[in-house]
């Protein structure tokens, strides 16, 4: 059984209403095929001026770390604040302490703590003019550090205790 009329009346009426219909079709190809095209046109970064990239231009989390050049941006920048500060630590310094310890004294105790709102990240202890070892840790808290030491020496000596102290985000 066939579907088109077999008339010649017929016929012309059917292509008549055939013919927008087939315009309609020819019409969503064309434009398909030239979005297609259009789609595929890449931007590089020869064709953008330098610095006219802003951040409504970029796409929430689809930047990483490995797309950002070493050291060019720091936690300040990402913050909003004011000043350069490393991500993850921040207000980094050095605190020590010192005691004198008398010649051949023995338990020689010394310890430093941070300034509040920092922690201890590491460490030090050493005699100022000996090479004897002196034992030092951490406070479990983070508060500082202790050292624990005997003056080897028969004359006075100055036992150092250091802790680096920072901020950690």
């Amino acid at each position: 059984m066939s579907l088109i009329p077999r008339t010649p009346a017929a016929r012309s009426t059917t292509a008549r209403r055939l013919l927008p219909a087939t315009l309609v079709c020819t019409a969503v190809v064309a434009a398909s095929a030239t979005t297609g095209a259009f789609a595929a046109t890449v931007i590089t970064g020869a064709q953008i001026a330098d610095e006219t990239i802003t951040t409504k231009d970029v796409k929430n989390g689809s930047l990483s770390g490995a797309d950002l050049g070493r050291a060019s941006i720091f936690g300040a920048q990402i913050n909003g604040a004011t000043k350069k500060t490393f991500i993850g630590v921040n207000g980094y310094q050095v605190v020590e302490e010192l005691v004198t310890v008398g010649g051949l004294e023995t338990d020689a105790y010394a310890e430093v703590y941070c300034p509040a709102g920092t922690s201890t990240l590491s460490g030090a202890a050493y005699w100022s003019t000996s090479d004897a070892a002196v034992q030092f840790l951490i406070n479990s808290d983070g508060s500082g550090v202790a050292a624990f030491a005997s003056n080897p020496s028969d004359v006075e000596d100055d036992l150092v205790v250091q802790a680096v102290c920072a901020t950690v985000n």
